[in-house]
């Protein structure tokens, strides 16, 4: 039951991303904002020097909302690999799994969040 709870979360994150590049929560903080959050990987005035060990890499996840939720989303996915027990197993499992990371995501990109 853990893995569905970590697919539904991977939903959530997934919907958050997307949101994200759509614009959706653009303001001041270039952390949220898609076009200028990559600049937050440099040192400023660079594009080829780090702003801090693994900021353009490893840990780009810290740089801005779309990669930050983006690992959410893996570890959420990863999680729910490891921690997999079968419901009713093999196919269904896949598609009881399709089913929450999709209503999840639906759910939160067009009436949670996305709504305005």
């Amino acid at each position: 039951m853990i893995s569905v709870v970590l697919i539904a979360i991977a939903g959530f994150a997934n919907a958050v991303m997307d949101l994200t590049r759509l614009g959706r929560f653009n303001d001041k903080s270039s952390w949220w904002d898609w076009r200028v959050s990559w600049k937050r990987k440099w040192k400023e005035g660079s594009t080829t020097q780090e702003r801090f060990l693994g900021s353009s890499s490893v840990f780009v996840f810290v740089t801005d909302a779309w990669h930050f939720f983006q690992q959410i989303m893996l570890v959420a996915f990863c999680g729910a690999v490891v921690a997999y027990e079968p419901i009713l197993g093999g196919v269904k499992d896949f598609f009881i799994y399709l089913i929450v990371f999709s209503a999840v995501f639906h759910s939160f990109f067009h009436w949670i969040i996305g709504r305005e």
